[in-house]
């Protein structure tokens, strides 16, 4: 089993009061690599927010293949969206490593949303900042090439384990298989090699044994500000 990365702390998202108030109606578990948290479609019972691991969101169309559609790191909400408007799941939410959740009951979630002013404003501010990640993401399926969506991706691993860190080498655990990675870059599985390939042809990444390598922090992030 791939390690797991050492993810900045819940309460990096969230104020310490909103933080103290979902665990005073929350309780924590603790899930396996491979397990659905939420299935897309089922009626919204509990929220969750993750203390530790990573998680992919999944969403399917027409009965065909799941596509990644975003991955959610330490302190990230899950189905709070779906839980104010009363709908159901919109993805499914599978732990992509071993994972630590709490989970508060949905009635207890959307009374705090109403009397805490400091997490409604906490919450207002992460669903602000997906919804942007999300715009920036369609932005980059159209724009982008191949390789420096596949950066950007690798860069949103890296940045959350090691907060832009200059001084290398850094070393991540890829939280996808290979073909949910080119499922997520809207790529094949062949083309994704080749890229892989140019990146460590330019020095850009290393790959050691289930291990990602960035050998030079500072031209690996150069390349991804090139992009902006």
């Amino acid at each position: 089993m791939e390690p797991t990365p050492n993810l900045p702390a819940p309460t990096s998202l969230w104020s310490s009061h909103a933080w103290e108030a979902l665990r005073a109606v929350g309780f924590s578990q603790t899930y396996p690599p491979n397990v659905s948290l939420f299935e897309q479609g089922s009626p919204v019972e509990a929220v969750g927010v993750i203390e530790e691991g990573l998680v992919k969101l999944l969403r399917w169309e027409h009965r065909g293949e799941a596509v990644s559609v975003g991955i959610r790191f330490s302190g990230a909400p899950l189905g709070t969206a779906a839980a104010i408007l009363r709908a159901p799941h919109a993805v499914t939410v599978e732990t992509l490593t071993r994972c630590r959740v709490l989970s508060i009951p949905v009635d207890h979630f959307l009374q705090l949303v109403m009397s805490n002013g400091q997490l409604s404003s906490d919450l207002h501010h992460i669903h602000a900042q997906e919804l942007l990640g999300f715009i920036a993401h369609l932005g980059t399926l159209c724009a982008l090439s191949t390789r420096d969506r596949l950066l950007r991706l690798i860069g949103e691993v890296v940045a959350a384990e090691h907060q832009s860190a200059a001084v290398g080498p850094l070393r991540v655990a890829l939280p996808l298989r290979y073909t949910e990675l080119a499922r997520a870059i809207v790529t094949t599985r062949q083309h994704l090699s080749r890229v892989l390939k140019q990146l460590e042809d330019d020095n850009l990444i290393r790959r050691e044994k289930g291990w990602l390598v960035i050998p030079e922090p500072n031209s690996f992030w150069a390349a991804i500000n090139t992009q902006l």
